[in-house]
């Protein structure tokens, strides 16, 4: 579906520029093709030759209105018109501190190695996954879906004279206090009501704990896996202070109770869900860990 989509978007270009010069707009769309997760994905750049900066537009962006010329030609406008107000604030406030102070992470699949050496992308490994530096500045572009950031480049640290262990000690940093542990069973019950056998229910519950974690904005949450904060306060949840985490995406994980099932059992499930349930470009992995001892391993 990806791949159908970036050709879409690549034939889509000639005819909505054809569009925005008739129209008399000083920017054009350039086509690039960007590491997304699992994968590359075709943006929209909004160019201008007086600026700079440039923000770059996906799909998801215009799916609701993407069947028409006019409204996606009226939408790139838009936030052609919104970034360049932010361009200058954002030159004035980017600097090496901004970059060290709102650096995150990202977790991919290491099936991605590839691509992400093809992009020049910065990154680490843990276990099967890769370890991706992004930074947030949401508060200079205002896009629908509320988040908006940008993946490092081992050129941004060159530039900005900073080391491949300084970028992940900040983004360490910045991360431990992000992040939400919320009961499953409860967020069931918020969803469709208790059951009528709900002191049973509530028994097996705490037998068998089962919690989400994720990171406050619920974006690339599956982060919480590097976050020491996080790990602790949910090893507590657990009588035996081990647990289970299962990575259901890149947005966040479920943790459960080490005696809840079989290894081969949970990896059979996520692969299933994985295959089935999660869109493409938001598989993690088909693996589950195991916390334990204070550590995370494969399990």
């Amino acid at each position: 579906m990806v791949t159908e989509r970036n050709t879409e978007m690549l034939n889509r270009v000639d005819e909505l520029n054809k569009l925005i010069k008739e129209r008399g707009m000083d920017f054009k769309i350039i086509a690039t093709n960007n590491f997304k997760n699992n994968g590359s994905k075709v943006g929209y750049i909004l160019h201008s030759d007086e600026s700079n900066t440039a923000p770059t537009i996906y799909f998801e962006h215009m799916k609701d209105f993407w069947e028409s010329d006019t409204m996606v030609v009226d939408y790139l406008q838009q936030i052609f018109q919104e970034s360049k107000s932010h361009v200058k604030e954002m030159e004035e406030v980017f600097s090496r501190d901004y970059i060290l102070s709102h650096v995150k992470i990202k977790l991919v699949s290491e099936d991605n190695i590839a691509e992400v050496k093809a992009h020049d992308i910065t990154y680490r490994r843990f276990l099967d996954m890769l370890i991706l530096f992004i930074v947030d500045v949401t508060e200079f572009i205002n896009y629908d879906d509320g988040v908006a950031n940008f993946t490092i480049q081992n050129k941004v640290l060159f530039s900005y004279n900073i080391s491949n262990d300084e970028i992940w000690e900040n983004a360490q940093d910045n991360i431990l206090n992000d992040y939400q542990i919320v009961n499953m069973n409860e967020f069931i019950y918020e969803l469709i009501g208790k059951p009528q056998d709900f002191e049973l229910e509530t028994e097996l519950n705490e037998k068998f704990p089962m919690f989400i974690i994720t990171n406050s904005k619920k974006t690339n949450g599956a982060s919480v896996i590097l976050n020491g904060n996080a790990l602790t306060e949910l090893s507590h949840k657990f009588s035996t202070g081990e647990f289970v985490l299962i990575p259901s995406s890149i947005h966040e994980c479920i943790a459960i109770s080490v005696d809840r099932a079989k290894p081969e059992d949970i990896r059979m499930m996520v692969r299933e869900i994985n295959e089935k349930e999660v869109p493409e470009d938001e598989v993690l992995t088909n693996n589950v860990y195991i916390y334990k001892n204070g550590e995370l391993s494969i399990y």
